[in-house]
């Protein structure tokens, strides 16, 4: 999601600080890389990318924050490296706290992730083997966007999420679509309104109205995600 933010104040290069790399909770977050090349108009990631080497690995769950660790040209030689990690004799599982870029990655990215233990952590230490990817931009990408889908779903990622853009340029029936698409798809969603955030929502390009309800229809997709669907009698056999 994006935060609105005084005029002045709207600046995607970032004053420089250390990698991240702390322990909290039992959780240790760190960086591998910080900003994006991309430069999309909707985005607020600094666009002077920079890398990190992997830092000594201090707990057996680690959150990975960065916004593209695919731009990184030594990120199979870090995601192998992490995977050899152990901490009191065991194994470490990681969590991607950004979606990836499905227009960079492969499929023998995605099996690399899959070996390495790369998926979803929640702050209870709670470890999916789960990815999430962005629909950022429109409907035309629905192809590429079920492609990858399926090739995470090969690997083992049997749960892919989708973040899908709102309030945005993408029209609000066009997110219809997408949410759709998704449904059919049994993918979880998550809505990320552009320019405010989902609890102080300012309008841009879509009405607030239209807004809550994209958001309800989101919230009522992922409760009943996976849940059996009920099967309703025929009469004809009573």
């Amino acid at each position: 999601m994006q935060q609105r933010l005084k005029p002045l104040e709207i600046k995607r290069v970032r004053k420089d600080y250390p990698q991240v790399n702390y322990v909290k909770e039992g959780i240790q977050y760190i960086e591998l890389n910080r900003g994006c090349k991309r430069q999309c108009e909707f985005c607020w990631s600094d666009p002077n990318y920079k890398v990190f080497p992997v830092p000594k690995i201090e707990s057996n769950y680690v959150q990975i924050w960065g916004e593209n660790i695919l731009y990184d040209p030594d990120i199979k030689e870090k995601i192998i490296k992490l995977g050899e990690q152990r901490v009191n004799k065991k194994v470490v599982y990681y969590g991607l706290g950004q979606g990836v870029d499905y227009r960079l990655i492969k499929k023998d990215m995605i099996k690399l992730l899959s070996e390495n233990r790369i998926g979803l952590i929640n702050n209870k230490k709670n470890w999916y083997k789960r990815i999430k990817i962005a629909w950022d931009l429109g409907i035309e990408e629905e192809g590429k966007i079920k492609s990858i889908i399926d090739l995470f779903r090969s690997c083992g990622y049997r749960y892919v999420g989708i973040f899908v853009l709102v309030n945005y340029k993408v029209s609000f029936d066009d997110c219809l679509y997408k949410l759709a698409k998704i449904k059919q798809w049994n993918c979880g969603v998550d809505d990320c309104p552009h320019d405010c955030t989902k609890r102080q929502f300012i309008p841009t390009y879509w009405e607030e109205k239209r807004y809550r309800m994209f958001r309800a229809l989101c919230r009522d997709h992922n409760i009943n995600l996976g849940k059996p669907k009920e099967v309703k009698p025929n009469s004809s056999h009573n």
